[in-house]
């Protein structure tokens, strides 16, 4: 209700004439329509002086009486009182409060001396349902039992049902219940929501003891409307998952080679959902294999097994199996390897360079045939101690420097488990004499190749720096050989700066 002074308009009064709208109101009638109840309503009109005269307005009425209805000039001052030259115009403003469920129809007067002008108007009022929150599904029941500390989840649709906008300020929930969107950000406040707008949610809900569930979340809007979502279920105890065994040590594993182990858990003491089963962190040519059930699966046993493939230079791999339930247990199995170099026998070529002069570094090289020392990637020498030659991604044809020392006395190895159809060249440089170190090394070559083929070759060293041209491996010939050289070079004495 606006409560201001309506003067009510009786029949005709002597001295005016009453007349219609029509060429002083533009539109010529006014329909509100339905409008909500507790809210005003606004229409503006053109108001036209059509009179021969000046027009002075003297009242402004209802018939009948309805305090809902007010007019205004669109500037804000009263519309009693306005002046209007002949053929002015102003705009004015009829302003609509219903506070109640029904009719408003009336009729409004705008009095002069000389005549009254007549602008029907009509209107209902109605209470509009606010933002109101349907949730989809209404309600939720966990029909499987619920390990306790173990979080589950449900999906909601949030949808506005009302007819006004609206938005979803505050969420009542039980512990162990959280309600987030499906990005995982807060759910509440939400965004403003107009009427059929929905938001999709993720309702989390983690029992905290055994027992039946009966939790209610309530959601309130800021029109303090609450909906509320009970959720059913049963929470039951946790059990515990062991293995056969606590620890994987599968020991040195020659490149090239797989190894593996089987792995059986029970569960004991109640009720067990697997989360998770991996390595953590992730161990290169570690693998879980085979294993009988995955993530979310109930289980009363769990079988696997490890995988260890030896691959890349020889070093220690460590890793651990990580079994999580969805309850929170961890089950935690250390896996330890070592990768190590195939024996001379099993690789398709081993070279074992030796030395034993002190204070020396000597260096073992092998080079693809067609290329120089130090030329990347063909040569596997300190600098590059594996490189991917042959079958590109295949390391079975690659060569390793599995062994690199820098002080004497040392040893160096380099081998490739299949030569493939290559030609190699071997190369020893004399890579470092530190001051106090001999001048002359003697240093041994041994080489065994695939069929069982293999020699010695020896030499004395006497200039740091120079370089002694071996030999030359042949694999795109059956069975493969080795051609000595036996030459010597300063052309890569450049290569290093440690000859003092």
């Amino acid at each position: 209700m606006f409560g201001w002074a309506l003067v009510a308009c009786g029949e005709e009064t002597a001295g005016f004439a009453r007349v219609a709208a029509s060429g002083y109101f533009e539109p010529e009638r006014v329909d509100f329509g339905t409008q909500g109840l507790g809210a005003t309503h606004n229409r503006e009109l053109l108001f036209t002086n059509a009179s021969g005269d000046e027009l002075l307005v003297t009242d402004v009425s209802f018939d009948p009486p309805l305090d809902a209805y007010a007019a205004r000039l669109a500037d804000g001052a009263t519309l009693k009182g306005a002046r209007l030259a002949r053929g002015e115009e102003r705009m004015v403003r009829v302003i609509f409060g219903p506070s109640e469920e029904r009719r408003y129809d009336t009729t409004m007067l705008v009095t002069s001396e000389s005549l009254q002008i007549a602008l029907p108007i009509m209107g209902a009022g109605r209470l509009i349902p606010p933002a109101t929150l349907a949730l989809t599904p209404s309600s939720i029941t966990f029909t499987d039992p619920i390990e306790v500390g173990r979080e589950v989840q449900q999906n909601l649709r949030m949808q506005n049902v009302g007819e006004l906008s609206g938005r979803l300020v505050r969420i009542e929930a039980s512990a162990g219940v959280r309600v987030v969107n499906r990005d995982g950000t807060p759910a509440s406040p939400s965004v403003e929501m107009a009427p059929n707008d929905s938001v999709d949610l993720s309702l989390y809900y983690r029992p905290l003891s055994e027992g039946a569930l009966s939790p209610i979340v309530r959601f309130h809007t800021d029109a303090d409307v609450i909906t509320e979502l009970p959720i059913r279920g049963d929470a039951v105890r946790a059990g515990a998952l062991s293995c056969d065994t606590n620890r994987i040590d599968f020991g040195p594993v020659t490149r090239g080679s797989t190894i593996r182990t089987s792995i059986r858990c029970d569960v004991t003491g109640g009720a067990y959902t697997l989360a998770s089963l991996g390595l953590v962190p992730t161990a290169e040519g570690m693998a879980i294999e085979n294993a009988s059930a995955g993530p979310d699966a109930r289980l009363t046993q769990l079988t696997f097994d490890v995988s260890f493939r030896a691959n890349g230079l020889p070093r220690a791999v460590i890793g651990s199996v990580e079994i999580l339930a969805a309850a929170g247990q961890r089950v935690s199995i250390p896996v330890n390897a070592s990768v190590v170099p195939p024996p001379a026998g099993q690789a398709a070529l081993s070279l074992t360079l030796s030395w034993t002069a002190p204070n020396t570094d000597i260096d073992l090289h092998l080079v693809r045939a067609g290329n120089n020392p130090f030329a990347a990637p063909h040569d596997c020498h300190f600098g590059a101690k594996t490189l991917d030659w042959n079958l590109i991604g295949d390391d079975r044809d690659d060569p390793f420097l599995d062994q690199d020392d820098t002080l004497g006395p040392g040893t160096e190895q380099i081998t490739m488990l299949d030569g493939g159809s290559g030609s190699y060249e071997v190369w020893v440089q004399y890579y470092a004499h530190p001051a106090g170190a001999p001048n002359a090394v003697d240093v041994e070559l041994s080489y065994q190749l695939t069929g069982g083929a293999m020699g010695l070759r020896t030499r004395t060293l006497n200039t740091c720096g120079n370089m002694w041209h071996v030999g030359t491996i042949r694999f795109d010939q059956q069975p493969p050989t080795f051609t000595a050289a036996d030459t010597e070079t300063n052309v890569y004495a450049s290569e290093t700066d440690r000859c003092l």
